[in-house]
């Protein structure tokens, strides 16, 4: 989508302030005037003058397509199967099985489809109950399978539960159950097996909650004012510090620039402040400050994944013709196209499914994040066919990655 940019910023003039001066008010008057007149002779000393536009502005990068860069972490599953019906990716089970799931409240069926053989199998029908099953979130590990449901809402606050059964079947087991207040489908920001629990947090928590895998009480962990996390147990403030939950390690994060940061264990970015006729730049580094790199880009989503793969909406000049923004973003997608960055190969590429509807609409399915697995989240998209396109980031080889 093209956006015409805005012109320069008008100019600033100068502002000289008068005061009323009565009695009541003599001696604020006179302070308050003493603090203007120093502030506006130093404000007025030189006029402001708006940036030149350059004869030449800086070129877009053109970003190679992500499928042609990394070809072998592309695949399709069927967004249809028979005996299922509905059915959409959810997560890694290994690498070649994918947890597709029908989560739309009745009659859930959770399978594993074999994208080598092009087979799937059930692993688990899950009644429903009057007031459906609506499952939320997945994430495979540690040879289990784990989801969050929302159920009730007939007449009635909706609860929230936390299942899991072993990745090759067999009996579910509640593991949790509580009230739905605050957990939407856009509200949750993470949902991990980690550690032997079940880990689960909102955006921009307060309080991080797990529940062993083997069932037992939630556990409750406090964040201590770090309210952003992208995976277990590091959790960051935003600005200078991070927080092991699990341990209670706290690491100083160097100071940065840019309009706001996330960090993982190893390594932090930033959103640059956007110049006027320059390229949108987010910048990375690692914790202690060093290794910092430019990478074309703007909105970074969060932290660089398993402090490798960073995504970011792709990049614009400032104050130029034109700008292509990424459309559709909200929490649990990437928009409708995401430049992906990968911190190893030092190779950026672009994430841009074609358009599905009309083109009065222009407007793709959003790029959406799978649930969490060992090797990472998976990516996923609508194709044609009734089929959707998924990106296995663990297929992505390393190389020689320093941590």
């Amino acid at each position: 989508m093209a956006i015409q940019a805005g012109g320069n910023s008008p100019e600033r003039p100068c502002v000289r302030s008068s005061m009323r001066r009565t009695r009541r008010l003599q001696l604020f008057a006179s302070t308050l005037a003493f603090m203007l007149a120093a502030g506006t002779a130093s404000a007025c000393s030189t006029a402001y003058e708006p940036p030149v536009r350059p004869a030449a502005l800086p070129e877009v990068p053109a970003f190679p397509p992500a499928e042609e860069v990394w070809p072998d972490a592309f695949f399709e599953t069927p967004g249809w199967i028979k005996d299922v019906r509905a059915v959409q990716p959810m997560a890694m089970l290994s690498s070649h099985e994918v947890l597709l799931a029908n989560p739309n409240g009745r009659h859930p069926v959770l399978v594993s489809y074999d994208r080598w053989t092009g087979r799937h199998r059930v692993l688990a029908r899950i009644p429903d109950g009057p007031a459906g099953h609506w499952i939320t979130k997945a994430a495979s590990g540690a040879g289990h399978v784990a989801w969050m449901a929302r159920v009730g809402g007939d007449g009635g606050p909706p609860r929230m539960q936390i299942w899991a059964m072993p990745a090759s079947g067999g009996p579910r087991r509640l593991l949790a159950e509580f009230s739905g207040k605050g957990y939407s489908t856009k509200a949750l920001g993470g949902f991990e097996i980690a550690d032997g629990y079940v880990v689960w947090w909102t955006h921009s928590f307060e309080t991080v909650h797990r529940v062993p895998l083997s069932g037992g009480s939630v556990e409750p962990i406090p964040g201590k004012g770090h309210n952003y996390m992208s995976s277990w147990p590091w959790a960051h403030d935003g600005r200078d510090s991070l927080l092991n939950l699990a341990t209670g390690e706290q690491r100083n994060v160097a100071d940065m620039d840019g309009l706001s940061r996330r960090c993982g264990p190893e390594w932090c970015v930033s959103e640059l402040d956007p110049r006027m006729y320059e390229l949108t730049n987010v910048v990375m580094q690692r914790v202690d400050g060093s290794g910092r790199t430019l990478i074309p880009g703007t909105h970074m989503a969060e932290a660089l994944l398993h402090d490798r793969f960073g995504f970011f909406d792709p990049p614009f000049v400032r104050g130029g013709e034109s700008l292509v923004i990424s459309t559709g973003r909200s929490v649990g997608t990437l928009g409708s196209a995401t430049v992906l960055h990968d911190r190893c190969t030092e190779r950026s590429a672009l994430i841009d499914p074609p358009r599905k509807q009309p083109a009065a609409v222009d407007m793709p399915d959003p790029i959406r994040l799978g649930g969490s697995a060992p090797g990472g989240p998976l990516l996923f998209w609508r194709a044609s066919g009734n089929r959707y396109m998924v990106m296995d980031v663990s297929r992505i080889p390393a190389g020689r990655c320093s941590p």
